[in-house]
């Protein structure tokens, strides 16, 4: 019999799965899966149990319920497990992972279409194909969608669980409107795809190296040519502004989803890039969020892309009747 790690968070999306865990395992076993339940219990554990999980040769598919760090410390055990096993999957990881969309924002579980119903998106995880997604890599640290810094980027993990909990989404928007005096500009060299001639070197306030249709909750933050599997993804750099207008266009287009059109962002499709925090800027830190959770103070980072490196079920096989 076929055999299903399920990985979930029991505090994700203000803990609307606890009671519909019967519901999914239910779905999991009418698709012919033998079913491993593993909840976490803090930070960290998905990485180990998914590492353990990959590691196995009986289990057939690994699917997790929680928010996109969820689905981020999943692939990283993912990936961790290719490592360790060397060369036999030639560099491919060929493990399903099915993800069940249960955080404040859910955006790569949008971007990948999945149903926001967790019963829906369980019988898609457990039954539907797989497509093939890239991967980034920060300073050998992996994220899914986002690694961002800057204005607002410490919002997503400094918000205590208890209020997204009660508040949900709104709860991001409050904490961020806290954060706008305190607002702050870093000098930086930026170099795209190891070209001398894609070097930049200005005063940013805001980076982000994204692969989603939407961040932070908002369609387009990353561009309209979002492609998942292309091993590219996009570059989005706000400079600093100098007066309240220039502030305006800037949120304008980002809330359009037409980033563009600003004179003040930086758009560029990225294979690798090297962001750098130069002295004269007289910070010392640089804290970077990776897929929501804090990614840790590096004022120096080299990220690279890794073509079709996970794979994640979104394709239903049901034939629709017309």
């Amino acid at each position: 019999m076929k055999k299903l790690a399920f990985i979930f968070n029991p505090h994700a999306g203000r803990e609307r799965l606890r009671p519909k865990v019967g519901d999914v395992i239910v779905e999991f076993a009418n698709a012919g899966y033998e079913v491993i339940t593993a909840p976490t219990a803090k930070r960290g554990d998905a990485v180990e149990l998914a590492e353990n999980f990959s590691m196995r040769a009986d289990i057939d598919r690994i699917v997790c319920a929680g928010g996109d760090g969820t689905l981020d410390e999943v692939v990283t055990g993912v990936l961790s497990a290719e490592k360790k096993l060397g060369e036999s999957f030639a560099g491919k990881l060929d493990m399903p992972i099915g993800y069940i969309p249960c955080g404040s924002t859910n955006d790569f579980g949008n971007t990948l279409k999945l149903p926001l119903d967790f019963v829906s998106a369980a019988k898609l995880a457990a039954s539907g194909e797989a497509s093939p997604c890239d991967v980034g890599y920060i300073n050998d640290k992996v994220f899914v969608y986002t690694a961002a810094f800057g204005a607002f980027t410490e919002v997503s993990y400094d918000t205590p669980q208890q209020f997204k909990n009660v508040f949900g989404h709104m709860a991001y928007l409050v904490n961020a409107m806290g954060k706008f005096s305190t607002i702050k500009n870093y000098r930086m060299r930026v170099k795209c795809n190891n070209d001398e001639k894609q070097v930049y070197v200005d005063d940013f306030l805001l980076g982000m190296i994204a692969n989603s249709d939407s961040v932070g909750g908002i369609k387009g933050l990353a561009g309209k040519d979002v492609q998942l599997d292309d091993g590219l993804f996009e570059l989005v750099m706000v400079r600093k502004h100098t007066n309240l207008n220039e502030l305006t266009d800037t949120a304008n287009a980002f809330l359009a989803g037409d980033i563009l059109s600003s004179p003040s962002i930086l758009v560029k499709k990225v294979k690798c890039v090297d962001i750098e925090l130069l002295d004269e800027t007289g910070l010392e830190e640089l804290n970077w969020s990776l897929d929501g959770e804090f990614g840790g103070n590096m004022p120096k980072v080299h990220v690279e892309i890794s073509k079709q490196a996970v794979n994640y079920v979104n394709k239903s096989t049901e034939i629709v009747e017309e």
